[in-house]
C-alpha cells in the first residue's frame, strides 16, 4: 500500500518533536500530506447513580493540560520551520494541515484516523510517561489503521533496513501488507521469526517467497529466543541486523493476556528503540 496521507496526534507529552521529526521523515520520503489534530488526556468521571439505585457509572471527559490552540501553533510553527507548504486539502507532494477547533478523545482520533493512510505517534515510556499506550489501542482497534510507534530519540532516518518481525499470524500479515510501500522502498529487508513465539500459518521462507513477486528480496531467519522473551529477542535480532524499522503485527493474543502476562507486542510498545510499524 502506498503512504500519500498521515496523521499526527499532537498533544502535551513528552516527546512531541520525535514524532513530528519522524511524521516529517516519512513525508518527505512518500511525499505525503501531514495532518495534525490535538489530542486531549482521556480519564473517567464516576456519574452519580440515580435515586433509584445502581451502579455509579464511569463516564469519560477530556482533561486539556494546554489549550488546543498552542498545540495547532506549535504544529504549525513545526511545519513552517522545516519549509513545508500548508494545504486545504492533500496534495500529490509534501504539505500539511489541521484539523478541529478542540481536543480529540482517543476514540475520536481514533475515527478520524479511518480515513488516513498511517498514524504516527509517540511510543509510551516505561515508567507510564509520555503518550498513553489507550490511545494506540484505540487507533489500532477502533481505526483499523497501521501505527507508526515512535521511539523518544529523534531517528535520522527511516526504513534504509526493514525487519520484518514474522510470527505466521493474520496480524503480521496486515502489517505486511500496509508496509509494501516502505519494503519496496527499502535498501534491505530481513524476515525475523522467532522460534516458539508463532501461531499456525505460513512461514518466513513462504513469506520470503511471496514478496519476491513484488521486486522484494527479503532474507529469511529463524532464531531461537535464547533465554529472552520473545519481545527482547525481536529487539535484539532487529539491533543485529541493522534495522531502521520493525514490521510487526500487533497483540496475535489478547490485549486482556498481554496486560496480565506480558507479550511482544507490550514490550516493544514500551521498550523499542527505534521505529516499529504496528497493524491488528
Amino acid at each position: 500500500m502506498k503512504i500519500k496521507t498521515i496523521l499526527v496526534p499532537v498533544e502535551a507529552a513528552e516527546h512531541r518533536d520525535s514524532v513530528l521529526n519522524t511524521a516529517l521523515l516519512l513525508g518527505k520520503a512518500t511525499g505525503s500530506y501531514i495532518e495534525g489534530c490535538a489530542l486531549g488526556m482521556h480519564y473517567m468521571e464516576p456519574v452519580p447513580a440515580s435515586a433509584m439505585g445502581g451502579a455509579v457509572i464511569p463516564a469519560p471527559k477530556s482533561a486539556p493540560s494546554v489549550p488546543p490552540e498552542e498545540l495547532h501553533i506549535s504544529f504549525t510553527d513545526f511545519m513552517q520551520q522545516n519549509s513545508v507548504p500548508p494545504a486545504l486539502v492533500p496534495e500529490e507532494h509534501l504539505c500539511f494541515g489541521w484539523t478541529g477547533d478542540g481536543l480529540f478523545n482517543d476514540d475520536q482520533f481514533a475515527s478520524h484516523s479511518r480515513v488516513f493512510d498511517v498514524v504516527v505517534a509517540g511510543r509510551p515510556n516505561a515508567d507510564g510517561s509520555g503518550p498513553r499506550v489507550a490511545t494506540l489501542e484505540s487507533t489500532l482497534f477502533e481505526g483499523g489503521r497501521p501505527v507508526l510507534v515512535v521511539p523518544p530519540t529523534t531517528v535520522e532516518s527511516l526504513g534504509q533496513t526493514v525487519v520484518i518481525a514474522w510470527n505466521c499470524s493474520t496480524e503480521a500479515a496486515r502489517a505486511v501488507s500496509f508496509a509494501m510501500g516502505l519494503l519496496e522502498a527499502a535498501k534491505s529487508v530481513a524476515i525475523l521469526t522467532i522460534e516458539g513465539g508463532t501461531v499456525a500459518g505460513p512461514s518466513g521462507a513462504q513469506l520470503s517467497k511471496s514478496l519476491h513477486a513484488h521486486g522484494i528480496d527479503a532474507e529469511e531467519r529463524t532464531v531461537p529466543p535464547e533465554e529472552m522473551s520473545i519481545g527482547e529477542a525481536i529487539l535484539h535480532h532487529s539491533k543485529d541486523l541493522g534495522a531502521g524499522l520493525i514490521i510487526k503485527g500487533a497483540y496475535t493474543h489478547s490485549r486482556l493476556r498481554q496486560m496480565i502476562f506480558g507479550g511482544a507486542t507490550s514490550h516493544l510498545l514500551h521498550n523499542a528503540d527505534l521505529p516499529v510499524l504496528m497493524a491488528s
